[in-house]
């Protein structure tokens, strides 16, 4: 989850690369969430002016019928 911190920011994002497709200009106070390596491998673009914020979540899910 990638949340952007202040509205002076400059760059960062996130590239989705099995897609080709990358997510840079988000709302402040909005958060990116996506599913993690599978199907949505991805790295960080870099920021060139101010702060962002990563915080990574990991999640396990079992069904037991």
């Amino acid at each position: 989850m990638a949340c952007r911190g202040d509205d002076e920011g400059k760059g960062g994002g996130c590239h989705f690369l099995r897609y080709n497709c990358s997510v840079v200009d988000t709302r402040l106070g909005w958060m990116l969430m996506h599913p993690g390596r599978l199907t949505h491998f991805h790295e960080g673009l870099k920021v060139t002016k101010g702060t962002r914020y990563i915080m990574y979540l990991l999640g396990y899910y079992t069904n037991h019928n």
